[in-house]
């Protein structure tokens, strides 16, 4: 009996997934249609409001359960605008250019995008202007990520300079840095457009 019951739990599961993926790619395909699709790279529990949430790990905000290192699962020229909060520390450091040009990829031409991540020099600096107990207690968090599960660990950091160059370089103009924060974290907060092809 328990056989059979785990048997038929399997096929719900299996079956409302699938319909989760088909709602979500409807949906998806109309705005591609408007041309209006928006997508939150890695957005946990804080999607922005009128996007697509994509997160390697399924959770309240997320829309689509997807490894962002594998590339981003829409077509060429096909999304709007990219919103990413606090994800691209998160991928590793030779594959965050990769994960740059996917988004320059589905962007429209002309497209939007916006990266918050942690400010590495600023994060660096007060990391080490704290005392040695708090260092280990907490501070080493912000430059390494909270590591409680398995993709909250950064790999990566970025300064004003790299941010820059790494999106000029993935087909990216009119470039715009600014400081912000996101709770305790110093943050760096990138605009920019995708060239717009001739």
């Amino acid at each position: 009996m328990d056989f059979f019951l785990y048997a038929i739990e399997k096929i719900l599961i299996s079956t409302a997934g699938a319909l989760h993926r088909l709602r979500i790619l409807l949906r998806a395909q109309k705005k591609i249609a408007e041309k209006s699709l928006k997508l939150d790279l890695g957005s946990g529990g804080t999607k922005k409001k009128g996007f697509i949430g994509i997160d390697a790990i399924l959770g309240p905000g997320v829309d689509i359960e997807h490894n962002l290192e594998d590339g981003i699962p829409f077509a060429d020229n096909s999304v709007s605008e990219i919103y990413s909060s606090h994800f691209l520390e998160h991928i590793p450091h030779r594959n965050v250019k990769f994960v740059l040009q996917e988004c320059s990829r589905v962007l429209l031409p002309g497209g939007n995008i916006t990266i918050e991540v942690p400010n590495l020099k600023e994060s660096l600096q007060k990391f080490l202007k704290m005392d040695e107990r708090t260092r280990w207690e907490n501070g080493w968090e912000q430059i390494f990520g909270n590591q409680k599960r398995q993709f909250e660990y950064h790999k990566t950091g970025f300064t004003k300079g790299r941010l820059k160059e790494l999106l000029a370089k993935t087909g990216f103009e009119r470039i715009t840095l600014s400081l912000s924060k996101h709770g305790p974290v110093s943050s760096l907060r990138a605009k920019a457009q995708k060239i717009n092809e001739v």
